[in-house]
């Protein structure tokens, strides 16, 4: 046993030595150290595309609206899944729109400019079903609107706000009654906030005008009255136009916004709670001089909850992209938050812009853009020219938590856990040990055997129909850990865990179908181990391309 432990202990450290590739390569502009990104390209659009939405939908990519080469506006969409990008056709078109997600996982699109050059507003109104990949309407807007914001309600209502060259005012959208004007705020804004301040206060506020002059600290309050904040007299907020508050949401009625002041030109990350707003304390600040020109800091803050991390995107003239990671976790204690910065060159001759999206494990998804040019050092954005291109972005999140110390350490604790391992396995040898042994631990049929392990589990115990099974549950069942495990299965499958799980469940559900035809979806969802009806038919139609009716019809 204390054998088997040090040799498990051995693989544990090995795999984590090899992940610390990501910190291999820093580098300094401007006296800052940045962290260097892999970029993993995906396949292209199908339309080139910039001032689009993109969201992360359970983990489908998917893209809404914007406009195409030579300022022309879209009417199309697009999902990434089985390897390509998938095109739908939208009910109107969205460009410089606003996007919310809904309770029920829907996409709500509202207004945008509808004729080419990002010319007008739109009254249009429709929402985006992610398991059907349908469009439906509901009404439409409570005024011709772009550039605005929406924050969904707790009842399913949705308030919007903000406009682009037209008159401003505040609308709400019920189910089932579409929308209403309300009483207008005291200042007319595009792009603004729409935040809960409090239980039964929501605020609304913004640094541009209709017309892209610069607005003072007013705060409107929903319902009430309007207040002054002097804080955003000194600052400018920069645009955020990510589809939930809850994506730079850090606790109850507490939001990290990015603003510029408005005489030095710095960046800042700024707190919102209570109504107020103040500068987020940090060991360090964004910085203005990144590797070709000036950074320009992007507003689109989004947060890591579980990991109590806040990501912001920049990005310089010469077209290479930028992250600022926040942990923010000691803020919230009263101390001081600590920053990494990190930075990536995007592949290709042209450059181009486009707000990235936080995905699981540090990564970042970048689809389509604007033309992005130099001039005078300072990044200039071309609506007339869009890219197809996609890419990831890996930050090595796990890898970078590590101490450079901590590193040298147990590098050395590893190199001496080989040595051990060796004349541990040699002892092994000559005393006539189990052979079985020996290959598990370095034998090329050593995977090949934890692979038929997992899928006798899998297929004896059927494992997969637990709704909450994870890694680890695996790991224990067989006494392995879990990142033998993953590697295995990614490496003799080609697929990662979660996807190998959903095969199984899918397969089951076949099963089910065939021979119980009577037997209600939602039963068949729960039996088969998915979390619910939703999850059930978008991994279904994933995995075999139609839906669960179309494959009961094409009597398979």
């Amino acid at each position: 046993m204390k054998n088997a432990a040090l040799l498990a202990l051995t693989i544990i450290l090995v795999s984590c030595a090899h992940s610390w590739k990501g910190d291999e390569e820093a580098f300094e502009a401007g006296g800052v150290t940045f962290r260097a990104m892999s970029v993993e390209p995906l396949p292209d659009l199908s339309t080139p595309r910039g001032c689009h939405h993109t969201v992360l939908l359970g983990d489908i990519l998917t893209v809404f609206g914007g406009h195409t080469n030579g300022f022309k506006s879209l009417q199309t969409a697009e999902y990434f899944s089985g390897g390509a990008w998938h095109e739908m056709q939208m009910m109107y078109t969205h460009d410089f729109s606003a996007a919310t997600k809904l309770p029920d996982g829907r996409i709500m699109l509202m207004g945008g400019t509808p004729d080419d050059f990002g010319i007008d507003q739109s009254w249009g109104a429709e929402m985006y079903d992610p398991l059907t990949h349908v469009f439906s309407s509901d009404g439409i807007l409570d005024r011709k609107r772009a550039r605005s914001s929406a924050l969904v309600l707790p009842d399913g209502g949705v308030l919007v706000s903000g406009n682009w060259y037209a008159p401003d005012g505040l609308g709400l959208y019920r189910p089932g009654e579409g929308f209403r004007e309300l009483d207008p705020p005291s200042l007319e804004r595009t792009d603004p906030f729409i935040l809960p301040a409090s239980e039964d206060k929501i605020v609304v506020f913004g640094s541009e005008g209709i017309r892209g002059e610069a607005l003072d600290g007013t705060v409107d309050v929903v319902g009430g009255s309007p207040y002054h904040d002097p804080f955003l007299d000194s600052w400018r907020l920069i645009v955020n136009k990510t589809p939930s508050t809850e994506s730079f949401q850090i606790a109850p009625f507490t939001y990290l916004l990015v603003a510029r002041n408005r005489e030095t030109h710095d960046y800042a990350v700024i707190k919102f709670t209570g109504g107020r707003f103040s500068m987020l304390d940090m060991d360090k600040t964004l910085p203005l001089e990144g590797l070709e020109g000036n950074i320009e800091w992007l507003g689109n803050l989004q947060v890591d909850r579980p990991e109590r991390m806040a990501w912001i995107q920049g990005m310089d003239a010469g077209g290479n992209v930028y992250l600022a990671r926040i942990h923010y976790d000691a803020v919230l204690e009263g101390n001081q938050a600590s920053v990494t910065f990190y930075c990536a060159a995007i592949p290709g001759d042209r450059h181009f812009s486009q707000a990235a999206v936080m995905m699981p494990g540090g990564r970042f998804a970048m689809v389509g853009g604007v033309e992005l040019s130099n001039v005078d050092g300072n990044p200039h954005l071309s609506n007339f020219s869009t890219t197809p291109h996609a890419f990831i972005l890996h930050t090595y999140v796990s890898a970078e938590d590590t101490h450079p110390g901590t590193i040298i350490i147990t590098a050395a604790l590893v190199a001496l856990l080989l040595l051990v391992a060796a004349v541990t396995l040699l002892h092994r040898r000559k005393s006539g040990e189990s052979r079985n042994e020996e290959e598990t631990a370095e034998t090329p049929g050593a995977k090949g055997d934890l692979m038929s392990r997992i899928t006798a589990l899998m297929e004896e115990k059927q494992l997969f129909r637990r709704t909450d099974l994870k890694l680890a549950d695996i790991a224990l069942e067989l006494g392995t850990n879990v990142t033998y495990i993953s590697a295995c299965i990614n490496g003799q499958a080609g697929i990662s865990f979660n996807e190998f799980l959903t095969r199984y469940r899918v397969q089951y559900a076949q099963d089910l179908m065939k021979r119980y035809p009577d037997k209600k979806v939602s039963q068949i969802a729960e039996e088969a181990g998915f979390s619910g009806e939703r999850s059930f038919f978008r991994n279904f139609k994933k995995i075999t391309g139609v839906t669960p009716r179309q494959w009961i019809e094409s009597g398979k």
